[in-house]
């Protein structure tokens, strides 16, 4: 303990100053608590908290700094929630001081070189020091029922190509992705993050897990099965990146060089047909199983729209197959129209 008081002392306060930065002129600080942070899981001393009290009933409001072991410093508006340690100095004050109103805690948190995540803070400028990213596009799931996830290997495509082109265009820019409220999309962008980390720097699904472990279980949510019942299985998102570190050791998918295919999938294939515009058909296993929506026997034409949704007659889907290289179909339910 008295190493790690030490350790938060000789910040020479730059902590409280980024608390009160945005309360210059009219100061409502009042009181400052400090106490030992421990882990949850091992009860070990993880860091020192400040807690700084404001000055009248009516601000409702206390801000926490957490001075981790190792000097860096989190800001967490959310009293509910212990805070992580987070960014260096200067990136962390400029993203997280800011007032914000939200449910859930605000954090920010470099997750690998120059890539951070964050929710609950109010979009910022870019500026010289870091770039504030938010894909919509890629991190927009198109729910059937009550699922959320995860992302289709288009979307998971798209999300790298975007990074990809962030960290090149401001090589001396931390990205910052910053989440949408909830834990949904809290999920989802962690799940990207995670699926960058596995296609293109090659790492295992165990070491992402460890890089999001400050997270904690119940920051993100399993994902469900496309139904409105109470689901009898979660899928996590370990389960998925290790289903993706599994697909890219076998060669089904990689993040490719300049002009290259993703391994044995044809990506802006797999996003046209993928589309429930365009036969809702998706290649499970490259070269041997494709799995689509049951054709409809429609009066006329490849396609009819009703009832909020497209459905396909057999002789569209039977020109889609022939172009993915099907050559046998088995029928799962039973006939429809």
């Amino acid at each position: 303990i008295d190493s790690a008081i030490k350790n938060a002392l000789l910040m020479k306060t730059s902590c409280l100053e980024s608390v009160l930065y945005s309360q210059r002129g009219n100061p409502k600080c009042t009181s400052i608590n400090v106490a030992p942070s421990y882990s949850a899981q091992s009860g070990e001393l993880v860091g020192i908290e400040l807690k700084l009290s404001t000055g009248t009933p009516a601000d409702d409001m206390t801000d926490f700094c957490n001075v981790g072991l190792d000097g860096t410093l989190a800001l967490n508006t959310d009293q509910s929630t212990t805070a992580n340690p987070v960014l260096e100095d200067s990136t962390r004050s400029e993203i997280l001081n800011q007032e914000i109103a939200c449910s859930g805690r605000s954090f920010a948190h470099e997750v690998m070189d120059r890539v951070c995540i964050a929710q609950n803070i109010k979009p910022f400028k870019s500026t010289n020091k870091f770039r504030c990213f938010r894909p919509a596009s890629a991190c927009t799931y198109h729910a059937f029922c009550d699922d959320f996830g995860p992302m289709s290997i288009s979307s998971i495509a798209a999300f790298i190509k975007q990074l990809d082109h962030e960290l090149s265009s401001f090589p001396s820019c931390k990205v910052v992705l910053c989440a949408e409220q909830g834990r949904r999309a809290l999920t989802n962008a962690v799940f990207l993050l995670g699926a960058y980390m596995i296609l293109r720097m090659e790492l295992g699904a165990e070491e992402v897990a460890r890089r999001f472990e400050w997270l904690g279980a119940s920051s993100v949510e399993a994902f469900r099965d496309a139904s409105f019942s109470t689901p009898d299985f979660g899928l996590t998102l370990h389960d998925c990146w290790r289903g993706l570190e599994r697909g890219r050791a076998i060669g089904w998918v990689r993040a490719p060089s300049e002009g290259e295919q993703w391994g044995m999938l044809d990506v802006e294939q797999h996003a046209h047909y993928g589309d429930a515009l365009n036969g809702d058909a998706h290649v499970v296993v490259p070269g041997k199983l494709v799995a689509f929506r049951g054709p409809q026997d429609l009066a006329c034409g490849d396609f009819s729209d009703a009832g909020g949704r497209r459905e396909f007659s057999a002789g569209y889907y039977a020109g889609v197959l022939a172009e993915l290289g099907v050559t046998d179909v088995v029928r799962l339910p039973p006939p429809r129209g």
